[in-house]
């Protein structure tokens, strides 16, 4: 082979090296960048979703507040409390068995106790929330401090509702606080 064809082949090699280099360098420097753009705006997407779901939830803690402080609700819960702290640690936890079994028990929302929770000021007040707001609430109802239904807007599975994992956040010792919970699909609200 001629000097000449050498050369050109030689130059015709190194100048496709060169080319695949620059090309090889390229993709993965463009790919890098591309992945390192995508997680920004991934980045930057959760962060708007955060804070959107954040002004949600404060929305709805602002409504819960607003809605728990009417003083039909407060007078409701003052009365229960004050009946059962009338009573000693045993004697309350007994009333509370009681009422709770006879909740159980109760074949219709015509019985006393069913009606007690589901038929009083406090009730009517909570589904009238409940209609103001169409599809917002699935259930409302409000326990004392010692976790017995007061109010409801239908009967629930249980009266008593102080050994419940929900209920003792919401509680929280007394303090109270908002306690944003998805509880699934309960069956027992069908």
């Amino acid at each position: 082979m001629k000097f000449r064809h050498k050369s050109a082949l030689m130059m015709f090699i190194l100048g496709s090296f060169v080319i695949l280099l620059l090309t090889v360098t390229y993709y993965f420097f463009s790919r890098n960048s591309a992945i390192e753009h995508a997680q920004n705006t991934d980045i930057n997407l959760s962060k708007d979703s955060a804070h959107e779901i954040n002004q949600l939830l404060m929305e709805k803690g602002r409504v819960a507040v607003t809605i728990t402080t009417a003083p039909v609700l407060t007078s409701a819960l003052m009365a229960s409390n004050s009946e059962l702290a009338n009573l000693d640690d045993a004697e309350r936890h007994e009333r509370i068995d009681e009422l709770n079994a006879q909740w159980m028990a109760a074949g219709s929302v015509a019985d006393p106790v069913v009606r007690s929770a589901l038929e009083n000021p406090a009730a009517d007040y909570l589904r009238a929330q409940q209609a103001a707001i169409p599809g917002e609430y699935g259930e409302l109802f409000v326990t004392d401090r010692y976790g017995v239904l007061v109010a409801a807007t239908e009967k629930l599975t249980t009266l008593a509702h102080a050994h419940k994992y929900w209920w003792q956040a919401g509680y929280n010792e007394g303090e109270g606080r908002i306690f944003f919970d998805d509880r699934g699909y309960d069956t027992s609200v069908e």
